[in-house]
């Protein structure tokens, strides 16, 4: 009975591979993996250095002005974090990154309960930032 409560308890957290003592994640943003998506540490590690294709371009939308003064572009994407502190009182953290350069923003999906998030292949990760001057 105990161990049918501890793993029912970590229903959330644990996959069914679980109890073969392979310690897998649900992948988020779950938008991204429909269904759910179970990766262990490896797996998300190589879906995170697969080529990223889907950068949020802010240079869309510029107006003549702004155009005319750009120099370049810089290409943003963000892997993961290592360490995070825990700042929610009853889980791990939720991290996102806000990634500001002048009058430009972005911001990567939000991976819920982990100090040490990593952002994978389908998330929301990768922007282009128009520069203006250096």
């Amino acid at each position: 009975l105990a161990r049918h409560m501890k793993y029912s308890s970590m229903k959330f957290d644990t996959s069914p591979n679980e109890k073969r003592g392979m310690k897998e994640f649900k992948v988020q943003p779950v938008y991204a993996y429909p269904g759910g998506r179970w990766m262990t540490h490896t797996e998300l590690l190589k879906d995170m250095i697969r080529p990223y294709e889907k950068f949020h371009d802010l240079r869309i939308g510029l107006n003549p002005d702004e155009k005319k003064s750009e120099i370049g572009a810089i290409h943003i994407e963000v892997l993961q974090c290592v360490g995070l502190p825990k700042l929610d009182l009853l889980s791990d953290t939720d991290a996102v990154c806000y990634i500001v350069c002048g009058s430009h923003a972005f911001c990567t999906d939000v991976i819920d309960d982990r100090n040490s998030p990593i952002w994978p292949h389908k998330s929301r990760k990768g922007c282009i930032i128009p520069i203006n001057h250096a």
